[in-house]
């Protein structure tokens, strides 16, 4: 398993992330599917609100995206997006 490791992150409203890989991938992601989406809507309902989720900051020990209550995104989930989303949106699993 590739660990991605993160060398800069950006939360900006209304949910989009801006994320620089140590391999020198940058993304601009709109988290706001998987934000609204009914089976991720509960755990992430914080993030819902811009103010909020501005707050979003870099866990440089762990190497983590994550919000003052703990919330957090895996950078595997960040850097495969692309790939995951679709899997994401069709996700009923918690519904």
């Amino acid at each position: 398993m590739l660990l991605h490791r993160i060398s800069t992150f950006n939360a900006r409203a209304p949910a989009t992330v801006d994320v620089s890989f140590t391999d020198g991938v940058s993304k601009s992601i709109d988290l706001s599917p998987m934000l609204n989406h009914l089976t991720y809507s509960k755990m992430y309902s914080a993030l819902r609100t811009p103010d909020y989720f501005v707050l979003g900051k870099l866990d440089q020990e762990c190497n983590v995206p994550v919000w003052p209550d703990g919330t957090d995104i895996s950078p595997a989930l960040l850097y495969e997006w692309e790939q995951r989303l679709p899997l994401i949106l069709h996700d009923t699993t918690l519904a």
